[in-house]
């Protein structure tokens, strides 16, 4: 996936990894989703950040990129 400007996949790694980044990451809590980035300098930063929000903003997901990711499920015991 990748966004209305850059639409090639893959795009925003290998831009990072140019700044000296030590790459792109993502989590998701129960509330929300962080996207993380990190460089060597202000300059790499400045650089990528136009390229970075368009791809948060003005992502490109097709309905076959939407997988719900089970990997078990939850049982709780009480005593």
């Amino acid at each position: 996936m990748g966004s209305e400007k850059y639409p090639h996949k893959g795009v925003l790694d290998l831009l990072a990894n140019r700044g000296f980044s030590n790459g792109t990451n993502a989590w998701t809590a129960t509330d929300h989703t962080a996207y993380t980035i990190s460089t060597a300098g202000d300059e790499g930063f400045l650089q990528l950040l136009p390229i970075y929000l368009d791809h948060i903003l003005y992502p490109t997901i097709t309905k076959a990129a939407w997988v719900v990711q089970v990997s078990c499920p939850c049982t709780y015991q009480t005593e």
